[in-house]
């Protein structure tokens, strides 16, 4: 989620470093892979500031995804 005065980018910079740093002080899970989930695009009628998410084509698409169904099974 992107907060005021960032960028996309920024913020997925951050996510991104702290995802790598709690994989190098957790070395267990080292094999662990950041997903991107189909609730992103869950988007309602009511929801219409969030209308760009249908067009976008940006970083957050790099992460490999993971429908929410399997979440539930972890």
């Amino acid at each position: 989620m992107v907060t005021k005065g960032t960028t996309k980018k920024k913020e997925l910079a951050v996510l991104n470093n702290d995802f790598n740093q709690f994989k190098k002080e957790n070395p267990q899970y080292k094999g662990l892979i950041l997903y991107r989930t189909n609730a992103y695009y869950d988007i309602y009628a009511w929801m219409f500031w969030k209308w760009y998410r249908y067009f976008e084509n940006g970083p957050i698409l790099e992460y490999p995804y993971l429908e929410a169904k399997n979440l539930k099974q972890h």
